[in-house]
Parts: C-alpha cells; sequence; structure tokens
C-alpha cells in the first residue's frame, strides 16, 4: 500500500500488507519483516543511493521529529547499538504536508516490533 493522501493515513493496513511512504529525497518501505530506506530520487540514477535494508528484529524504535514552520522533520529507525551520525543511512527527511504518513508508517513500524527483547 502507497499512502499518497491524509485520508489514506486513516485507513487501516492490512495485516501483513505492505507500506510505502515517500519522504522529502527518499521513501521508506515496510513488508512487515523487513523495513527498507531508499535515498535520492528512485526515477533518477545519478541521484539515488544505496538503499538501507533492515529485518525488523534489529529496530528498536522508531523516533519522529516533526516538522517545523520552516524546517522538514526528520524519520529515524533506531537500531541495537547505533549511534547519532552526520548523514543518518537509517533516517529520512519529510515535510509538514508529509507528517500524516510517517506517523502512520512509525506506527506500523511499531505495532510489527517483537514485544520482548533479550
Amino acid at each position: 500500500m502507497v499512502i499518497r493522501s491524509p485520508a489514506m493515513c486513516m485507513a487501516s493496513i492490512p495485516e501483513g500488507g505492505n507500506v510505502q511512504v515517500s519522504g522529502r529525497r527518499g521513501s521508506v518501505i515496510l513488508d512487515g519483516e523487513w523495513v527498507e530506506i531508499l535515498h535520492g530520487d528512485p526515477n533518477q540514477e545519478a541521484t539515488r543511493k544505496a538503499a538501507t535494508r533492515v529485518h525488523i528484529s534489529k529496530i528498536i524504535g522508531v523516533a519522529i521529529r516533526p516538522p517545523g514552520l520552516f524546517t522538514n522533520g526528520f524519520f529515524r529507525l533506531i537500531l541495537q547499538g547505533d549511534a547519532d551520525a552526520g548523514f543518518d543511512r537509517n533516517g529520512l527527511f519529510f515535510t509538514r504536508g508529509q507528517r500524516g504518513e510517517f506517523d502512520v508508517l512509525r506506527a506500523e513500524i511499531e505495532r510489527s516490533l517483537p514485544t520482548h527483547r533479550t
């Protein structure tokens, strides 16, 4: 399922269904078991960067910095043993208009996380 409008954000996502959300310069795809972050424009090979693919078992949380009046928001996967970096391969910027889509994505990823960790 590709989320394209606020109305779709309110819709329930089918169990085990794919969720794809486009951000400022890339997109995030959740297939129920893996989360993939694609950086750059997927239609322009020159701007595309390597994708980051993370198994849901390696994710301990999701952080969202909300967009402000003049700034973009930021979506980030929090992984075991993760440290902040200047360029974060586990994150993606998004605009104010995309906030609802990323809130839905965050909820779906958190719902997919294992409840018990060792």
